[in-house]
């Protein structure tokens, strides 16, 4: 990890610290999550009732607004 990395784990740590682990990801913006991601099957079973889309968009093929 750089020095940035440890630092802002350091920041994030005294927050969570300070208001808990809820109160800190509301107050920085994100969802502190400390449980242990999913496996991959786990992710294929939760998956299997919804629909993913991705759409890519082509710099050379869109229309210039000049």
């Amino acid at each position: 990890m750089t020095s940035l990395t440890y630092a802002v784990v350091e920041a994030a740590e005294r927050l969570v610290a300070k208001y808990g682990l809820k109160d800190a990801g509301s107050r920085i913006g994100l969802a502190l999550d400390s449980s242990p991601l999913p496996s991959r099957d786990e992710l294929a079973a939760a998956m299997e009732s919804h629909a993913a889309i991705r759409i890519i968009l082509d710099k050379a093929n869109s229309v210039d607004s000049a």
